[in-house]
């Protein structure tokens, strides 16, 4: 997770992050007001998974038309396309891929995690196999699944996707039900107190009791960071 929101820059920042705009990035800017903010380290990478980067300018740059004003935010549009599916639904490629993949008609399949999918199907042999989009793009080994580092299984971009075990795929996912709504937390009704809780390689490791949910859920937080690495799926 970034930390850090870009706010207030010296003169050697300003040009660093305009020239990641216009050089690296390629990007369209369209000025706009918004309270949503960025941090730094993800408006310098050029693999950022989101569909816009947004970062708060706290000084007025000439350059971009004169006159703006300070505390206004820049919205930048990342180079994708959209592949239509059915049930009016749509995948989200990058460019490069886009026609290539737009040769086929995709459908739309909900998987047993409530979420959506892109797929269609070949012949191979007499039978007609399931092709995911996310593998057709990403080409995992065969002993390997596609994570979607979002969640969404329709973003489709090559910066959102990677190679996992089924295990990884599992630490990824989102919480999915249950009375607290916080992934790793649940309530103890013997102790009329909030427990924390994970999984690791098969075994349940019992990580404290708290009053405060919130607690519960940090504490889930900095286990899975410790176990899962990058693969964790953190409250906050």
């Amino acid at each position: 997770m970034c930390h850090g929101v870009f706010q207030d820059s010296p003169e050697a920042s300003t040009k660093t992050l305009f020239k990641v705009v216009r050089k690296k990035l390629n990007l369209k800017i369209l000025l706009q007001v918004s309270r949503k903010q960025v941090t730094l380290e993800e408006m310098n990478t050029t693999t950022a998974p989101i569909r816009h980067l947004i970062f708060r300018a706290s000084w007025c740059d000439k350059s971009l038309g004169g006159g703006l004003r300070a505390k206004r935010l820049f919205f930048l549009e990342l180079a994708m396309k959209k592949i239509p599916l059915t049930q009016g639904k749509f995948a989200i490629v990058d460019d490069a891929d886009f026609e290539w993949l737009n040769q086929w008609k995709w459908r739309a399949l909900k998987g047993s995690n409530d979420n959506w999918y892109a797929m269609r199907r070949q012949r191979q042999n007499s039978k007609r196999i399931p092709v995911y989009m996310h593998r057709e793009i990403l080409k995992p080994s065969s002993n390997m699944l596609t994570d979607h580092k979002d969640h969404n299984g329709l973003n489709n971009q090559r910066n959102n996707l990677r190679a996992a075990t089924s295990a990884q795929n599992h630490q990824n996912r989102r919480k999915h039900r249950g009375i607290s709504r916080f992934k790793g937390v649940c309530w103890n009704q013997q102790y009329a107190k909030w427990q924390a809780q994970i999984k690791v390689k098969g075994k349940h490791f019992h990580l404290g009791r708290f009053l405060s949910e919130i607690e519960a859920a940090k504490v889930y937080d900095k286990a899975a960071t410790k176990f899962f690495g990058d693969f964790a799926c953190t409250n906050f």
